[in-house]
């Protein structure tokens, strides 16, 4: 039998940005990602509000420049995800898949990014938004 079970682990991220009138709205961006460490270009100037970063499953770090092209000027951040890893058996079908706890964040290049909020501490094979990150 095909597996039937989403075997993809991304942590997901949406793109806000709070307005004049204090509101917070979703935003899109022209956005570029490149995985540090392993020098991977995940997207490239792809017009997204939400981000899919994958994890380090052999590590307990992972970082991504993210670049934000907003009013026509690229901005470079780099963003650092600290996660700690648990191999999770799905079934024969499927195999296995590596969840992820998020610990925390750190932003050790800010342009862009302002803040970022933890909604979601569990990375697995659920389509659910981890993080909000909040640009200027």
């Amino acid at each position: 039998m095909p597996c039937q079970e989403q075997t993809d682990v991304f942590l997901r991220a949406q793109l806000c940005r709070i307005d004049s009138t204090g509101k917070e709205r979703n935003i899109k961006a022209l956005v570029s990602i490149k995985g540090l460490d392993s020098d991977s270009l995940w997207c490239q100037e792809k017009s997204l509000s939400l981000l899919e970063l994958p994890l380090k499953a052999n590590d307990t770090q992972s970082s991504f420049e993210i670049s934000l092209n907003m009013d026509t000027v690229w901005h470079h951040d780099v963003l650092s995800i600290h996660h700690d890893n648990q191999r999770f058996f799905l079934s024969m079908e499927c195999g296995a898949i590596v969840k992820h706890h998020i610990n925390g964040t750190e932003l050790p290049q800010q342009d862009a990014i302002k803040d970022i909020v933890i909604l979601n501490e569990v990375v697995d094979n659920q389509n659910t938004t981890h993080l909000k990150i909040y640009v200027e």
